[in-house]
């Protein structure tokens, strides 16, 4: 029996549960979709195993936000906001902000922002524009800098796993792409049992490390890349590997264009293919590519601290995409 009104994921999970199809019973009258999931309740085992996640805000009814596994490991969002605010404040002050555009300190505002939360999730990308990183022989022969950012992310109702990401980027441009991605780390726990003590032994500690760390790392690392001589056999041979053989041309006529000469270095590698990347339209296959791109840094020895290495980037997770920002 429920104690209060679902939410639409709540919604979604219930009638998973029912072995209905969501979609469909919101077709349906109330009285029937209500009959088809009490009877899918009623004989499926599966639903008889199941946690509920109630919100009480002074309703007569509460609102149920979520049906879960009894091994599902609830990470709460407000420990992970209390872990960022510890250690990198509130985001519109300090060093460690929401991105301006194109590198301008940007007033945040609901219109403006990388800080969101919904029924579904929660998501934060903060970085620090003020204290950039300084490349040599960045683009065309010129010094350039880079800020370093990264994405938190969590989900109080089983959406997705609980995580964190760093990187190194260009800048943020007006309707919040990330230009320049580089040197992607990853954190990502999945919700199991053991999902909260993971969070605080394997991504609170991240979060420290980065939150404290110079640029001095990310600064060798760019220099061991630039070292790291390629030549055009081994140019071929890792654009092959990474992204298969019918992207060689491509990347090699993308850093062309922007740079007026071929790759020579690791480094270049990496710029080429962030170069390309800018072409594709669509933010989730993008971010995937310049992931893909940025691990050819690993092949460079420097002295860095090991970090778990998760299977993929959040960037905009799909359920952060069009909930409400946080004030």
């Amino acid at each position: 029996m429920l104690l209060g009104t679902p939410t639409n994921w709540g919604f979604q999970q219930l009638t998973a549960l029912a072995g209905a199809p969501a979609s469909y019973l919101r077709t349906l009258p109330a009285e029937l979709a209500a009959t088809c999931v009490n009877h899918g309740l009623k004989t499926r085992a599966s639903a008889h195993k199941t946690q509920t996640l109630t919100h009480y805000a002074g309703e007569p009814r509460a609102e149920v936000r979520a049906f879960t596994s009894p091994k599902y490991g609830r990470v709460w969002d407000v420990e992970v906001i209390d872990q960022l605010i510890e250690r990198f404040g509130d985001g519109a002050t300090g060093d460690w902000r929401v991105p301006g555009k194109f590198g301008h300190l940007a007033t945040v505002t609901k219109n403006d922002t990388t800080l969101y939360w919904g029924d579904r999730s929660m998501f934060v990308f903060l970085c620090n524009e003020r204290n950039r990183i300084v490349v040599d022989n960045r683009r065309n022969g010129q010094s350039g800098t880079m800020a370093r950012g990264f994405f938190v992310w969590n989900s109080e109702v089983g959406r997705e796993t609980v995580g964190f990401s760093q990187f190194l980027f260009d800048f943020v441009c007006s309707n919040r792409i990330i230009w320049g991605v580089q040197d992607v780390r990853t954190v990502k726990i999945r919700h199991s049992k053991t999902g909260p003590e993971r969070f605080l032994d394997e991504v609170v500690p991240e979060l420290l490390v980065y939150s404290n760390r110079s640029p001095g790392i990310e600064e060798a690392t760019i220099r061991a890349a630039q070292a790291h001589s390629l030549g055009a056999e081994e140019v071929e041979a890792l654009t092959k590997r990474i992204f298969g053989p019918r992207m060689v041309d491509k990347l090699t006529v993308a850093f062309v264009h922007d740079e007026g000469r071929h790759i020579a270095s690791l480094f270049d590698w990496v710029v080429a293919a962030t170069a390309y990347a800018r072409k594709i339209p669509y933010t989730d296959i993008r971010v995937s590519f310049e992931q893909k791109a940025c691990k050819v840094l690993d092949l460079v020895k420097v002295d860095r601290p090991p970090m778990v290495q998760g299977a993929s980037l959040a960037a905009l997770p799909t359920s952060a995409r069009g909930e409400q920002a946080a004030s």
